[in-house]
């Protein structure tokens, strides 16, 4: 999950009936839960930004790449 979303948000850390919080809840576990998706870590970040570096069938940077780099997540590297 790269970000948390609805799904984190209803499905796993809702107070309502049918979501995990609520069903370990329900069996007597102490449950915390933390609403952070993946691509909040920067070592998450940085595989999404230099594995699809450059898309080999048309020579172009990836869209996740450009994407990082514009929001600052990243910062850009000069390939020589």
């Amino acid at each position: 999950m790269l970000v948390a979303g609805d799904h984190a948000t209803n499905d796993l850390c809702s107070d309502e009936e049918g979501s995990w919080k609520h069903f370990f809840t329900e069996k007597g576990y102490q449950v915390e839960t933390h609403l952070i998706g993946l691509g909040e870590y920067p070592s998450i970040q940085e595989l999404y930004v230099q594995h699809p570096r450059k898309d080999n069938s048309i020579g172009r940077r990836s869209k996740m790449a450009n994407i990082f780099t514009v929001l600052g997540l990243v910062q850009e590297t000069v390939s020589s």
